[in-house]
């Protein structure tokens, strides 16, 4: 089916993807206008005071300026197409995806390129009879599962399937810790790919998992009595001929961990940090 709307998508301080369903014709213009103040409603949807949403100045517009690339889609006649934060024809302080690309350009003043590695973990409820959400009913469920006792229901496979054809890079999935509890790695990439990687993979994980009658969570403790659920981060500074700028003892080499004559900068490095995660 071609293409007949555009999913213009951002994150707000929840995790949750917000958006707008537009015309192509109207994502071709770059920009779709919102309200400021959604960054100002809880996720009980009261309207609270957040510093810089101006909710309580008339409800201002922000904008999102698309950057022009557009991402298939698990939504029949769907592209996807995310962007940057402006208000004012400035960049939003609220927009996380605006402040990572200031931080990457902090490391490349530097000289350094990051590779980012990002596993999540999720645990997947059902409705009994009473419509109460309970944990997925997976009995012979283990550790490292990858079976049909681990997800009776196969929603692992329509993850997968789905995320290929999204082109969503997956690295692996498995049984977690608990029954009813995924682990779900993605391929590393630059940081900006590997977060919005992460932000489009859960939010179709949820909306798949959701299609099937699941409700997929990706809250650390949504059960007080199991185990809680991580969100996994490699990190990988790599320097101008892409090797690991970080030292064996988890530092930087001195011309680049130096703030200024006779001290240093350390970072520690996380399990993982390779130059491949």
């Amino acid at each position: 089916m071609a293409t007949n709307r555009i999913r213009s998508l951002f994150c707000d301080l929840h995790g949750l993807p917000r958006g707008k369903y537009v015309p192509p014709a109207v994502a071709d213009g770059g920009r779709i206008g919102f309200a400021m103040a959604v960054f100002a409603v809880s996720l009980d949807r009261d309207l609270v005071t957040v510093p810089g949403t101006s909710v309580q100045e008339g409800l201002p517009d922000m904008e999102l300026v698309l950057d022009g690339e557009r991402r298939r889609s698990w939504q029949e006649g769907t592209e996807t197409s995310l962007g940057y934060l402006q208000a004012g024809g400035t960049p939003l302080g609220l927009c996380a995806r605006s402040a990572l690309k200031r931080a990457v350009a902090g490391f490349e003043a530097s000289g350094l390129s990051q590779s980012i590695g990002i596993e999540l973990e999720a645990y997947v409820f059902q409705q009994d009879a009473d419509g109460v959400w309970r944990p997925y009913y997976a009995p012979g469920a283990h550790v490292y599962d990858t079976g049909s006792a681990n997800d009776p229901r196969g929603l692992v496979y329509a993850l997968w399937e789905t995320a290929l054809n999204c082109e969503l890079p997956i690295e692996s999935v498995n049984g977690e810790y608990d029954s009813g509890q995924f682990a779900l790695t993605l391929r590393f990439a630059d940081a900006l790919k590997a977060c919005d990687d992460a932000f489009l993979f859960g939010t179709m994980a949820r909306e798949v998992a959701a299609g099937m009658g699941l409700l997929l969570s990706f809250l650390p403790k949504p059960i007080p009595d199991h185990g809680g659920s991580g969100l996994h981060v490699n990190f990988s500074l790599l320097d101008s001929t892409g090797d690991n700028a970080t030292c064996r003892d988890g530092g930087l080499p001195a011309s680049l961990g130096s703030a200024s004559p006779g001290s240093s900068t350390t970072m520690n490095r996380l399990p993982g940090s390779s130059r491949r995660q």
